[in-house]
This record gives structure tokens, sequence and C-alpha cells, in this order.
């Protein structure tokens, strides 16, 4: 399945680099759940969501069932950012 990535030219430094990393995580499952809600919402998320974002994609070790569960071996688990993440993917499938 090939995505398009949204055009990055209006994004500062951070944001383009968050946008890169989203569709560069290493799994398929995450590569699509963050990088769909990353594409739709980068422009829009204010420091706090940038910050929480970036720490969960620091994560080496993320998987499918660790995001499903609410592993808290990930930081911040109980953050905005993942909750915005979760309500996206809700949304895009209702």
């Amino acid at each position: 399945m090939k995505t398009m990535i949204r055009s990055s030219s209006d994004l500062d430094h951070r944001r383009k680099r968050i946008l890169y990393r989203a569709w560069h995580l290493g799994t398929c499952e995450f590569d699509y759940i963050l990088g769909h809600f990353v594409n739709q919402t980068i422009a829009i998320l204010n420091d706090d969501h940038l910050d929480q974002l970036e720490q969960l994609m620091k994560n080496p070790n993320l998987s499918l069932s660790q995001f499903q569960s609410h592993s808290t071996s990930i930081p911040k688990w109980n953050s905005d950012v993942l909750d915005l993440i979760k309500q996206f993917h809700l949304e895009k499938t209702s």
C-alpha cells in the first residue's frame, strides 16, 4: 500500500523531522498509525503534543499490542497526544 505523505514545505524543521519519523518507525503498523495521524495534524499540534509525540517515537520497542493494551512501559502512556491518535483513527473508521 502506497501512501502519500503531505508536503512539508510549510513546516518548521521540528515538524518536518516528526513527519518523516512518523512514517519510518520500522514497523508497518506504527508507520500506518502515526503516519496518517501526523499527516493530518502536524500543522496544528501544539508544543506539548509535539513533545509527547517525539517521546513516543523514541521508544525503540513499540508494538501494536502495547499500543492496544496501554502498556505502562511506554512513557506518558496517558498523554493527550495518544488520546488524539486514538480519536483520529476511531473517527476515520466509523
